[in-house]
């Protein structure tokens, strides 16, 4: 069974749930004001507009206005946020509110995509000496020192980074490392 494709969230929306934390959360990043955030997540999750990815452990359901996180296994809502690159005015104009005004002058595609491809080799070619660099230093017995433990927060940082570009599907899935390096499908 294919657990990664976002119908498989959709079969099982009857499963959903959250904690009581949770749905505190929500309502507050949200700025919610019901009784039942289940159902409001579950409304949102099958509307027409809702983009469904699985990364690791998680779905992440774009819809739009929100960002709406989903443990794969257990379809625990844990968490949700305003996605603020998609916010609109409410007369139906498709004008994003609150956009940088130096970046709007300066926008030219070609060089946007030039930085942004530029950036994204820069943090691979980081994520790698990183994990090199740790490496060696476990070879060497080295595990407990503060110097590998930086090392383990930045390798973390540089993957989140990553995480972020295969969420936007600017870079192709991959199965998901443990800390050991060991790749977890």
């Amino acid at each position: 069974m294919d657990t990664d494709k976002p119908n498989n969230l959709l079969e099982n929306l009857g499963r959903l749930h959250t904690t009581d934390l949770g749905a505190a959360r929500l309502r507050k990043n949200l700025s919610l004001d019901t009784g039942d955030v289940t159902g409001w997540c579950r409304d949102k999750i099958q509307s027409q507009e809702a983009v469904i990815r699985r990364m690791g452990k998680n779905w992440y359901v774009d819809t739009g206005d929100c960002v709406i996180t989903v443990n794969a296994h257990s379809y625990t809502i844990i968490t949700a946020h305003k996605n603020k690159k998609a916010r609109y005015h409410g007369n139906g104009e498709n004008r994003q509110i609150g956009r940088n005004r130096k970046q709007e002058e300066t926008a030219e595609p070609g060089k946007r995509l030039e930085a942004f491809e530029k950036m994204l080799a820069g943090i691979q070619e980081r994520y790698e000496d990183t994990k090199r660099k740790m490496g060696e230093m476990k070879a060497g017995g080295k595990t407990k020192s503060a110097t590998y433990r930086q090392f383990m927060g930045t390798k973390m940082m540089y993957r989140n980074m990553l995480s972020m570009y295969r969420l936007y599907g600017l870079l192709e899935d991959t199965p998901d490392e443990t800390e050991d390096g060991e790749t977890v499908e």
